[in-house]
């Protein structure tokens, strides 16, 4: 389990969820729980070596996505924002349980799929625009979109397959627009995931 020790320099209520959706603040360390020893860093920081940890791919890029639990809460930069810089949160659901090991709290959240989903609508947005502009086709826009979305039904085929459901039929166009689980979020689940 990662926590992050944060300051604020705005107050917020205990009862906002999340805190920090409406409060300006500045993430200054995070605390690494491993095999029961907790290590210190800075955020962005390589774990202290001999702690059996290694640097993940986010922390190699700090400079852009800040990590505040692994897998499940990310700072991202904001372009042309507002004066105080404010940095846009993405949170993917957190649940706990003998299914979710290591998670000791939960909080709700999207899921990789849905990230992705809005990632290709923002391809298909400025390819649009391309066309508006009488710019040539983008192959790699069309690239990026292809593999976005076989991302995307790779991510439900396994989903299908945990929860055992059939996912052979699964074709691209349903793994992206498909009708999800208002439960799970997942294309092809009833409501009997959980």
């Amino acid at each position: 389990m990662v926590r992050a020790t944060l300051a604020t320099t705005a107050p917020f209520s205990s009862t906002t969820t999340p805190p920090f959706a409406h409060c300006q603040w500045e993430i200054t360390r995070l605390v690494w729980k491993h095999h029961g020893q907790t290590l210190s860093n800075p955020i962005g920081a390589a774990p202290q070596a001999g702690s059996g940890l290694s640097a993940s791919s986010a922390s190699k890029r700090s400079a852009v996505v800040k990590v505040v639990d692994p897998g499940h809460l990310y700072i991202l930069r904001e372009l042309d924002g507002s004066q105080f810089n404010e940095p846009v949160y993405l949170t993917f659901v957190k649940r706990k349980g003998p299914n979710y090991p290591g998670n000791e709290d939960a909080y709700a959240g999207t899921t990789l799929q849905e990230v992705l989903r809005a990632c290709c609508e923002r391809l298909r947005y400025v390819g649009k625009q391309g066309e508006i502009l009488n710019q040539p086709e983008n192959e790699a826009n069309t690239t990026a979109l292809g593999h976005l979305r076989e991302a995307i039904l790779a991510l439900e085929v396994r989903a299908a397959k945990r929860h055992g459901r059939d996912s052979s039929t699964l074709t691209l166009d349903e793994a992206e627009f498909g009708k999800t689980c208002t439960k799970c979020n997942h294309v092809g689940c009833e409501g009997g995931c959980h």
